[in-house]
C-alpha cells in the first residue's frame, strides 16, 4: 500500500498530490510509525509542501506516543515557517505544555490563542482546559472554564453537551449535570437519555439514575445490556445487591443478553454479599463467553470467590 501511494504521488500535481500526501501520512500515523512519519514530514518540508493539516496530524501522533517535547519542537517550526495554526494545533500544544511545564505555560499558550485573530475558540478548547486544570486540582478555575464552554455550545447540535456533562460529573457537580441536561431541551437533537443516566451515576445519585433508566427503557427499541450494566454496577458499588440482581433478572425477561462485563459486575456483588454459589455461577457464565473475548475475572475476585467457595464446601 505504501509503495503504491508513493508511486502515485510522484505522478500527481497540485491538489491531487496534496491528497495523496495526506493519505500516505495518515497511513504512517495509523501504524503509529513515528520514524516513517518524520521522514515523510522532512520530505514535505524540503519540498515546501508542509501544511497545517500535515502538522496537526503529526502533533496528534506525538501526543498519542507521549512525545510531548516533539510537539513543542514542531510548534516552533510552524511559527518559524509561518504555517498557520488552528484550534486543534493550540489544543494539542496546551496538552503538551501541561505535561512538560505546567499550568503557567498552558495559560500563556491560551492567551496567545485568544489573541490569534485567525482562530475561533470554541467549547472544545474550554472543555479541554477544564480537564487540564481539574487534573491539577484547580477546581474553581475548572468550573470557570466549564461555564464558559456552556456559553459556546451550539443550539442546533448536541455534540458538546455530553462532554461537558461528563466534566461536571467528574467534579461531582450534580447541579452542573442537571443544568446541561435541562439545556438540551432547546437543542434540535437531544442527547441520549443514557448519557444523562451515566453522568448521574458518576455523581453517586442513584435515585434519579433509576428514574432516568425507566425513561430510557420506554424510549429504546432494543435492550442494550451496556446501559443496564451501568445501573447494575451503581447498585453493586452502593451495596444494593438485591436491586442489582432484580434488574438483571428483569433484563433477562426482556430478552437482553448479558456480556462478560455484566457477569463480572454481578460476580463482584455476590462476593461482597457472600453469596458464593451465585458468584461462581456468574463467573462460569462470564467464562463461557470467552470464545469471542479475552476477558478474565480480576485476580482479587477470582481469589475471593475461590476462598469463599472452599469455605462453603467445608460447611456442607
Amino acid at each position: 500500500m505504501e509503495g503504491v501511494l508513493r508511486k502515485t504521488r510522484r505522478r500527481l500535481e497540485g491538489r491531487a498530490k496534496r491528497q495523496a500526501s495526506a493519505l500516505l501520512l495518515r497511513s504512517y500515523i495509523a501504524e503509529r510509525n513515528v520514524e516513517k512519519a518524520e521522514t515523510f514530514m522532512a520530505e514535505l518540508l524540503s519540498g515546501g509542501a508542509l501544511c497545517p493539516y500535515s502538522c496537526n496530524q503529526m502533533l496528534k501522533l506525538y501526543i498519542a506516543t507521549y512525545q510531548y517535547g516533539k510537539v513543542l519542537t514542531l510548534i516552533d517550526l510552524m511559527k518559524r515557517d509561518s504555517i498557520g495554526r488552528n484550534p486543534m494545533s493550540y489544543n494539542i500544544w496546551m496538552n503538551a505544555c501541561a505535561e512538560v511545564f505546567g499550568l503557567a505555560s498552558v495559560q500563556s499558550v491560551f492567551e496567545e490563542m485568544l489573541n490569534d485573530d485567525k482562530v475561533k475558540v470554541d467549547w472544545r478548547t474550554y472543555c479541554m482546559l477544564a480537564n487540564i486544570f481539574r487534573k491539577y486540582g484547580q477546581n474553581s478555575k475548572t468550573l470557570d472554564f466549564l461555564r464558559t464552554a456552556e456559553t459556546k455550545l451550539p443550539s442546533t447540535r448536541s455534540l458538546g453537551y455530553p462532554f461537558i456533562m461528563t466534566c461536571y460529573a467528574a467534579l461531582n457537580d450534580r447541579d452542573g449535570v442537571m443544568r446541561l441536561w435541562k439545556a438540551t431541551e432547546s437543542v434540535q437533537r437531544r442527547i441520549p437519555t443514557a448519557n444523562y443516566m451515566t453522568a448521574m451515576i458518576k455523581v453517586g445519585d442513584i435515585v434519579p439514575a433509576d428514574w432516568i433508566y425507566g425513561r430510557w427503557e420506554a424510549e429504546c427499541r432494543t435492550h442494550d445490556v451496556r446501559v443496564s450494566s451501568l445501573l447494575i454496577a451503581a447498585y453493586v458499588r452502593s451495596g444494593l445487591i438485591e436491586e442489582a440482581e432484580r434488574l438483571h433478572l428483569y433484563m433477562l425477561e426482556k430478552g437482553a443478553r448479558p456480556d462478560h462485563k455484566t457477569w463480572e459486575i454481578l460476580m463482584e456483588g455476590f462476593v461482597q454479599s457472600k453469596q458464593m454459589d451465585k458468584a461462581i455461577n456468574a463467573m462460569e457464565k462470564g467464562l463461557s463467553l470467552l470464545k469471542n473475548c479475552h476477558w478474565r475475572p480480576p485476580v482479587e475476585l477470582w481469589r475471593d470467590s475461590s476462598l469463599l467457595g472452599r469455605r462453603s464446601s467445608r460447611r456442607q
